[in-house]
């Protein structure tokens, strides 16, 4: 199999997984109009292989020029960090995930959230960021979460 399409698979494979955790889950912390940033007790509890891991969440849209250039460099993240961060790739194209679009108030695109071992947000952004800022925002993620364990 192509590099490409093991892309395409692994990506499909994310959604799929966040997909299946999401129905199964409990609202996000966000009600009214008061955002929350204590995702504790929230769907992402219910993510059993993200246990005790930091978690980066990207919104895309196969229609997003932005998030099909930085969709490659997302990827390469995943190789470098995917053992010590959790990577969540969201396809707001598709119907199923409406609702997790919504609650998490997805305005723009790319829309990035990193989530802290505690499930709080650490931070988020919405629009074209340079892969090198994603990147230094993960680890400092990764690092803010190990001082947490220790």
């Amino acid at each position: 199999m192509s590099a490409g399409k093991k892309a395409v698979v692994f990506v499909l494979f994310l959604v799929f997984v966040g997909f299946l955790f999401y129905m199964g889950g409990n609202k996000l912390g966000i009600t009214g109009q008061k955002k929350t940033t204590d995702m504790s007790g929230t769907m992402l509890m219910d993510l059993p292989q993200a246990e005790g891991f930091p978690i980066f969440i990207m919104f895309y849209s196969n229609t997003c020029a932005i998030c099909e250039k930085l969709m490659p460099d997302i990827l390469n993240f995943h190789k470098e960090l995917g053992n010590k961060a959790y990577f969540l790739l969201i396809n707001t194209d598709l119907p199923e995930t409406e609702r997790i679009v919504k609650d998490f108030r997805v305005e723009g695109l790319p829309t990035f959230f990193w989530i802290t071992t505690d499930r709080k947000i650490f931070d988020s952004k919405v629009g074209g960021w340079p892969a090198k800022e994603i990147h230094k925002t993960i680890l400092d993620l990764i690092e803010f979460s190990n001082g947490k364990r220790n």
